[in-house]
C-alpha cells in the first residue's frame, strides 16, 4: 500500500503544479482525497479489465431515412 500511495502523491503533485503553476508544490493531500483517489483508480481498472460487447443496433431497430442525400445537391434552373 505504500508503494502505491507514493506513486498515487506523486501523481497529485503532478496534476497540482501543471493546474496552479504560480502556487508552491503541494506537500500533502488529506486522507479523503487520497482515498477518493485511489477508489477511482480502482474502479478504472477494474472497468478496463472488464469486456463490454454491445450490439450492433438496439433490439427492434429500424433505420430511418436521413434528411438529405448523400453528395451534391441538383441546382433547380
Amino acid at each position: 500500500m505504500t508503494a502505491e500511495r507514493d506513486e498515487l502523491l506523486t501523481e497529485l503533485r503532478t496534476i497540482w503544479a501543471e493546474q496552479h503553476p504560480g502556487r508552491p508544490p503541494k506537500a500533502d493531500f488529506s486522507d479523503e482525497v487520497i482515498a477518493a483517489t485511489t477508489y477511482l483508480s480502482r474502479k478504472i481498472e477494474k472497468a478496463l479489465k472488464t469486456r463490454v460487447i454491445e450490439p450492433a443496433f438496439a433490439e427492434g431497430f429500424e433505420r430511418q431515412p436521413t434528411a438529405r442525400k448523400r453528395g451534391r445537391a441538383e441546382l433547380a434552373e
